[in-house]
């Protein structure tokens, strides 16, 4: 705790740290004080508008600006006064010879007066920005004590208010839960006004969103060969009823709840009252904690007591979605996935009615190792029907690119094997087609040649036919004796 040399305490409750000095006298102040402490300069006739020529002061004048200096700022210490120390601290400023250890000290406390003023309006006007600013500048500069704490506690309210009103903007019971739980642990439900009334709001909004799944659940159909649970939905009914709910899916709960006969006495718990009180507590309390270890337990004594209330419903669905996620989240994480766990995770989600949006990875990975396995299969097949849409499944799927190459060369190399052999099947047509018509031409001539010379010699016969009685003359050969 500083002391002042006078012997004097301030009741300003702050630690001085170990490093106080070295800080310079102003530095770190802020704007708001810069701007005062010159007012205040001006106002001692320390910083004249025209400065006249340098005078020094007698040592006499010297002791009595640092006893006057001292004195200012022993009692702005003391009386936790910053205009007061200020003053004190421009005066000793202009002086030499002062305790530069005390005015580095005094300098400290000045920055934690500034601080806790700063907190304190922060805190009046609610601002979070600003107090979130103070909160940590009041730290920095060392203060502690009952204006930190309750800057701090009203921060965590006006966030815990932040927090429900973005909740409450999203249709996701969990999100809201949460932030009911951290306004209820920040006070807010001991706050009157805004935060209060923030606060009630939420609670309602969740209610609705319950009933509205309650709903939602009662209207699933059953499995095949069992009839609807008529207390489940009427027990939505009214839930939804008593909150206030309008919508489609009450007015079909309603209609069902007609066509099965109209509405039964409720359920009897054969448990004690104040048991059956105590596992309906003890199930809210697991349902706004969110943790899976207090609904296994709190299902299980409910159970256990044959209790049969609404929130047992509520918290054994909020179990099942919470394994799904968690089965989910390990499955979609790390570098290799499994196709056997993807789905299994797909499916209990699936189940227990979450979201489709929150599966949307899981099944986009599903679906790209089924559109790989798929690509192989054609690439082997060797079949340009399959390998063109398996081709298109990959691409889509966003499968490895190689792979798709691979696919589309596999493609070119079946066209251009089709394409030889459609040209070779051309070719030995073309062939076989000329080589008939040779065949039958040679023949063709033969026969016109042989008819052509029999006619021939039997117009020769004709011509050297010798009459009857007449005898062939002799051939002489011309040029010989």
């Amino acid at each position: 705790m500083f002391r002042s040399p006078s012997g004097q305490t301030p009741d300003l409750a702050m630690q001085m740290g170990q490093n106080g000095g070295g800080v310079g006298l102003m530095g770190g102040l802020a704007s708001d004080g810069r701007v005062r402490r010159n007012s205040l300069s001006k106002s001692l006739g320390l910083i004249p508008d025209e400065a006249p020529l340098p005078t020094r002061l007698t040592a006499e004048e010297m002791k009595e600006r640092i006893k006057k200096g001292t004195k200012m700022m022993d009692d702005g210490m003391e009386n936790e006064d910053a205009d007061s120390l200020l003053q004190g601290l421009i005066l000793a400023r202009s002086c030499s010879g002062m305790d530069r250890a005390y005015m580095d000290n005094a300098t400290k406390f000045l920055q934690q007066l500034e601080a806790k003023d700063a907190l304190e309006y922060a805190t009046k006007m609610s601002d979070v920005p600003a107090l979130k600013r103070c909160v940590a500048n009041a730290k920095q500069a060392g203060l502690e004590g009952l204006s930190v704490q309750q800057g701090e506690v009203k921060l965590e309210k006006l966030c815990a208010q932040e927090s429900l009103m973005n909740a409450m903007g999203s249709p996701e019971s969990g999100a809201l839960r949460i932030a009911i739980r951290r306004a209820q642990l920040a006070g807010l439900s001991e706050e009157l006004g805004e935060l209060a009334d923030t606060l009630a709001e939420a609670e309602k909004t969740l209610e609705q969103l319950e009933a509205q799944r309650m709903l939602t659940l009662a209207l699933q159909r059953p499995p095949p060969g069992k009839e609807p649970d008529k207390y489940k939905i009427q027990d939505a009914v009214d839930k939804a009823t008593a909150v206030g709910i309008k919508s489609s899916e009450l007015d079909q709960a309603n209609f069902l709840l007609t066509e099965l006969g109209g509405r039964v006495a409720p359920k009897v718990s054969f448990a004690p009252l104040s048991k059956i009180q105590e596992c309906q507590e003890q199930l809210i309390r697991a349902i706004n904690l969110y943790e899976t270890g207090g609904l296994k337990d709190a299902i299980k004594r409910a159970m256990n007591n044959s209790v049969d209330v609404p929130e047992l419903d509520m918290a054994k669905q909020l179990l099942a979605q919470m394994e799904a996620m968690r089965l989910l989240d390990a499955a979609v994480k790390g570098k290799t996935h499994d196709i056997k766990k993807l789905k299994a995770a797909v499916e209990a989600c699936q189940a227990s009615q979450i979201p489709e949006e929150e599966c949307a990875q899981a099944m986009s990975l599903i679906e790209g190792m089924q559109a790989h396995a798929a690509l192989c299969l054609a690439i082997t097949s060797k079949d340009p029907d399959t390998i063109g849409q398996a081709i298109g499944r990959a691409t889509a799927a966003g499968c490895d690119r190689s792979k798709i190459v691979k696919a589309e060369e596999t493609l070119k190399q079946i066209a251009a094997k089709e394409a030889d052999m459609a040209a070779k099947n051309a070719a030995a047509a073309e062939r076989a087609a000329l080589g008939d018509t040779a065949g039958k031409s040679p023949a063709r001539g033969r026969r016109i040649l042989t008819a052509g010379s029999q006619i021939a010699g039997e117009a020769s016969q004709g011509r050297n036919a010798i009459p009857p009685g007449m005898k062939r003359a002799p051939i002489i050969a011309i040029g010989t004796s």
